[in-house]
């Protein structure tokens, strides 16, 4: 088929494109051009959809942040009513029996109307337990119990004896059996802590444990990316819990060195970049909340919702990092950038720049091959008009716009030019002897063996019938008569096939002008009256005439008639 192609090409075009080697150069140009095109392609999908994710990972850190500090604020609400209620305040102005019951019984009707309670209790200043109300015993006993623990020395009582009257602390809880350890199956949970005052009389403390595993899976919901194999830290105050898309679990472990933060996450005040930690995984990183410049290790939340201006706290570490990790394979080929798809892809594009760069070189043959013809079909009308169509020599018109130039009207040319005037002796009896095509063919040959004797800027035209102009350019006086002598001698010198019975020669005479100045008018005027000279003289020979005054300054007489 390519040869069937390259078949309808010129030859001239072929030699400059068709060729193997052309052809596959171009192949390998568009495959590398297709490649990096793709690299590129795949680049920026990779990072639109690594900024797709950043971007969403903050948007859900800003919302989830809102619904803590709705929901810490609504918590905070209810442990200012409870604390305020008067069963409460007369318990802890009047410890009696029967007043203790009656909190007891607030107490377990709170728990038992809101399910994330996991117990209350009231301790004194001195952090001993004083009231307590757990779920797994609200259903069994109908009363307080009397045994009380020492709280002095944990961290809920480390925490309220900081306290103001008028303040509430949500504090995120450790699980109790952790000391520092991984816990696996953590249930994460909250506190919620402030001071009994009365009359402005601190009486002690409440605490309530809520079990945040409810709004923890809220994180887990709006963190985790659906199919995408993915993990969600949550730093708090306590430690750090994790969980993934394939489990509903949570484990607690607790919270890295302050320069292990600081060196992995900075120190808050700027979102890290999305990074790839490992091969399997890359890591998205947001702030949860900002620490406040009076106190960074308490951030002050919503306020709105409280009275005579109490004021809830949320106790949370400098740096609050919620960081989601993706699988990096996984997060590519849900945009079709999985290895496999790569491969795929660049198949795809190697096979479009082969088929692009045979169907391109095809068409580009074609309109090449359009191009060159019409090219082709301009020089032939242009040697039509400027060729004699019988010699292949100029023509009179295309002659003297040639020639033009090589002449002036100044007086004096830096460079002189010839004008010789050829006619054939007694061509008129080639044609009445032997007829007009043989007539023909002697004017196609002579003009042959002109064309062969004259110099690359020389020109030779038809200047009617048997008669032929030349131009000599830039040639001295003295070269142009041998110059002639040379043409005449090889028109006699050629036997014509004008008939089977024998061969005929013609005989030329020449006519020179060699001119330094004046028109081309002027010199091919004089040419012609050095060719009459020729002609008169018996013919074969060669006459040069200056251009000054008109005289033979030369004459050769040769003899030899056809």
């Amino acid at each position: 088929m390519r040869q069937k192609i390259f078949s309808r090409i010129p030859s001239g075009y072929k030699i400059h494109f068709s060729g193997h080697d052309k052809v596959w150069t171009l192949v390998l140009g568009l495959m590398l051009l297709f490649v990096l095109g793709l690299s590129l392609s795949w680049k920026l999908r990779t990072e639109s959809v690594i900024q797709d994710i950043n971007n969403r990972h903050s948007q859900q850190t800003r919302l989830v942040f809102n619904i803590f500090s709705r929901e810490a604020s609504e918590l905070g609400l209810r442990a200012s009513e409870m604390r305020d209620s008067f069963l409460l305040t007369r318990f802890l102005t009047d410890r009696t029996d029967e007043h203790r019951t009656d909190v007891y019984r607030l107490f377990s009707n709170t728990i038992k109307t809101h399910p994330a309670y996991e117990y209350l209790h009231v301790l004194d200043n001195a952090g001993i337990e004083v009231l307590r109300v757990a779920r797994a015993t609200v259903e069994n006993l109908e009363q307080a119990p009397d045994d009380s623990k020492d709280y002095s020395q944990g961290e809920s009582y480390r925490q309220a004896i900081e306290l103001l009257g008028d303040q509430f602390l949500v504090t995120a809880m450790a699980p109790e059996v952790g000391n520092g350890r991984l816990v696996v199956g953590a249930v994460p949970s909250y506190e919620v802590i402030t001071p009994l005052v009365v009359s402005g009389e601190k009486y002690g403390y409440l605490i309530y444990r809520l079990n945040s595993t409810v709004f923890f899976n809220k994180f887990r919901t709006f963190f985790l990316l659906g199919k995408l194999k993915s993990e969600l830290d949550i730093y708090t105050n306590s430690g750090v819990w994790t969980t993934s898309g394939e489990s509903t679990e949570w484990t607690w472990a607790s919270l890295p060195a302050t320069q292990e933060m600081i060196k992995e996450f900075g120190k808050g005040d700027i979102q890290p970049l999305p990074n790839r930690i490992s091969d399997q995984w890359i890591q998205f990183v947001d702030f949860f909340g900002r620490a406040t410049a009076v106190n960074p290790a308490s951030a002050p939340l919503d306020v709105r919702l409280f009275r005579k201006g109490q004021t809830l706290l949320n106790s949370q570490a400098k740096i609050t990092p919620v960081v989601v990790r993706v699988d990096y394979d996984a997060m590519l080929s849900s945009v079709s950038l999985s290895p496999s798809d790569r491969r795929m892809e660049l198949v795809w594009a190697l096979l479009a720049a082969v088929i692009c760069a045979l169907v391109g070189n095809y068409v580009w043959l074609k309109v090449s091959g359009w191009i060159t013809q019409m090219r082709r079909e301009r020089r032939e009308l242009q040697d039509a008009a400027n060729l004699d169509f019988l010699t292949g020599v100029l023509t009179r018109k295309a002659f003297l716009t040639y020639a033009t130039p090589h002449f002036s009207e100044l007086p004096t040319l830096v460079r002189p030019s010839a004008i010789l005037m050829l006619d054939l002796d007694c061509f008129k009896a080639i044609n009445d002897n032997y007829g007009h095509f043989a007539g023909d063919a002697v004017l196609q040959e002579i003009a042959k063996a002109v064309e062969r004797e004259l110099r690359e800027n020389d020109r030779i035209a038809r200047w009617g019938g048997d008669e032929f102009v030349i131009l000599l350019g830039s040639v001295e006086p003295r070269q142009v008569y041998s110059i002639a002598e040379r043409i005449r001698i090889g028109v006699m010198g050629i036997k014509h096939d004008v008939s089977l019975a024998g061969k005929a020669q013609v005989t030329a005479s020449i006519g020179i002008i060699s001119a330094r100045g004046g028109s081309l008018t002027d010199s091919i005027e004089y040419a012609d009256k050095a060719l009459y000279q020729a002609k008169k003289g018996g013919g074969n020979r060669v006459v040069v005439i200056p251009y000054d005054d008109g005289a033979i300054a030369q004459d050769a007489n040769v003899g030899a008639v056809v």
